[in-house]
C-alpha cells in the first residue's frame, strides 16, 4: 500500500501495537505501586488504543470508497476528544484525592523503565501522526496525536515525579504531576471537541 492513506493505517496500526503492550504494563505496574502519574500514562495509553481503531476503521472506509469520509471522520474525532477529556478528568479527580490522603507511591524500577521507554517512542509516534495528518487532510488524526503528546508528557512527568520521590521523599510529587497532565489533556480535549464539524485540513501536495 502507498499514498497518504496507506501511511494513516500504518501509524495507526503500529500505534496499536506499541500501545497494547506498554499501556496495559503500565497501568498494571501503576496500579500496583501506587503511581497515579504511572497509571495515568497506562490509561491515556490504552485509550489511544481505542482511538486509533476508530481511525483505522475511518481510514479503511477511504481507502475503500477513494472519497473524504465526513461522518467517520467526525466521529473518529470525537473518539479522540472524549478520549483526552476522560483522560484530564481522572486525573485531576484522582490526583486531588491522592494529595488529600498523602498518598505515597512504592515505584520499582519497573516503572520508571516504562516511563522511560514510552518517553523514547511515544515522541517518535505523534510526530509520524502530525506529518500524516497534514498529507491526508485529518483533523482527527492530528488529535489523535494530541493524545500520544499527551502520553509523552505523562511519561516524562511520570518519570520525575517518580524520580523525586525515590530520590528525595517528594512524595507529593507523582500526584502534581498528574494534576499538570491532566489539565493539560483537559484543555486540549476541550479545544478538539470545538473543532469537531470544522472543515478539513487540507492535505499536503
Amino acid at each position: 500500500m502507498t499514498g497518504p492513506v496507506a501511511s494513516a493505517l500504518r501509524v495507526s496500526w503500529s500505534c496499536v501495537i506499541w500501545s497494547l503492550v506498554s499501556g496495559a504494563a503500565s497501568l498494571v505496574v501503576g496500579v500496583v505501586a501506587g503511581s497515579l502519574s504511572l497509571g495515568g500514562l497506562g490509561a491515556s495509553v490504552l485509550i489511544d488504543v481505542i482511538s486509533s481503531v476508530v481511525l483505522i476503521w475511518r481510514f479503511r472506509r477511504e481507502q475503500g470508497s477513494g472519497e473524504f469520509p465526513e461522518t467517520a471522520e467526525r466521529r473518529a474525532q470525537l473518539v479522540a476528544a472524549g478520549g483526552l477529556l476522560a483522560i484530564g478528568g481522572t486525573l485531576i479527580v484522582t490526583g486531588i484525592q491522592h494529595l488529600a490522603a498523602h498518598a505515597t507511591p512504592d515505584a520499582p524500577v519497573l516503572a520508571l523503565g516504562l516511563a522511560a521507554a514510552n518517553l523514547v517512542v511515544l515522541p517518535i509516534l505523534a510526530q509520524w501522526k502530525y506529518r500524516v495528518a497534514a498529507a491526508v487532510g485529518s483533523l482527527a488524526l492530528r488529535t489523535d496525536a494530541h493524545i500520544t503528546m499527551v502520553g509523552t508528557s505523562t511519561a516524562g512527568l511520570s518519570l520525575l515525579g517518580l524520580g523525586l520521590d525515590r530520590g528525595l521523599g517528594w512524595w507529593w510529587a507523582d500526584a502534581v504531576a498528574a494534576l499538570v497532565i491532566g489539565a493539560v489533556a483537559a484543555d486540549q480535549g476541550r479545544r478538539s471537541i470545538s473543532a469537531v464539524g470544522e472543515a478539513p485540513d487540507e492535505p499536503e501536495a
